[in-house]
């Protein structure tokens, strides 16, 4: 076996599927090799009990052990602050946030903006299919085919230039329109992005999000731009 299909199996041998999750390495620890050892002292006295493809691999070492639960950790807490993230994101409805940081490094990201963008521009705010300025016909036309997909009332819209037709909605995120997930990953990714997201937060919600402090945060972002 590859080294990584070794790690990949030490990580299926200590980690239960079923019952696993993100919440459950909030405070996990990263480990050493002596710790790393006794893991794989308990899971040899364990596997006679297992059918040979869930036993520990013969080739793990300590130092695989150790490599393979500290890479489990890593990748749980990562997945744990996405989730957490996103949450926030959804709770918020951050459009503005996505339009200024996110939307712009999409090839076919959903332009979502403000209701009143339509009643304070001189012209659509949104390209159709053929122009980036379409006449008076084609907005009596797009106004036609919205008449069941468009609410003024709303604070939020977007149009598909496949149909011709504009959208609203008070929750792009929580309805799914717009990926809080994917968001909350290129967020993580995009040091602009991140300091700019930690400053308007809470300390309690940076606690809860990133398992840390705002000052720790925008330090470690401001010492990467360095």
């Amino acid at each position: 076996m590859t080294k990584a299909e070794i790690i990949s199996r030490i990580i299926d041998r200590i980690v239960d599927p079923w019952t696993d999750c993100p919440e459950d390495y909030v405070d996990a620890e990263l480990i050493g090799l002596d710790y790393a050892s006794e893991i794989i002292e308990q899971c040899r006295k364990e596997d006679p009990d297992l059918e040979p493809e869930d036993r520990l691999p013969e080739e793990t070492t300590p130092a695989l052990m150790m490599e393979a639960f500290n890479c489990n950790v890593r990748m749980n807490q990562y997945k744990l602050r996405v989730n957490r993230l996103a949450e926030y994101i959804t709770d918020n409805e951050m459009v503005c946030e996505y339009s200024n940081y996110y939307y712009p490094t999409l090839e076919n990201g959903i332009d979502v903006v403000p209701v009143d963008f339509l009643y304070n521009n001189n012209c659509f705010p949104f390209r159709t299919k053929h122009s980036d300025h379409p006449d008076i016909a084609t907005i009596l036309l797009i106004g036609k085919n919205s008449t069941l997909t468009f609410n003024p009332h709303d604070e939020y819209c977007w149009f598909d230039k496949e149909t011709n037709t504009l959208h609203s909605t008070n929750n792009p995120f929580r309805e799914g329109i717009l990926d809080a997930e994917a968001f909350a990953e290129f967020i993580l990714s995009d040091d602009e992005a991140l300091e700019y997201i930690v400053d308007c937060m809470e300390d309690d919600e940076i606690r809860y999000i990133f398992s840390d402090t705002k000052k720790h945060l925008l330090n470690t972002i401001a010492k990467k731009g360095e």
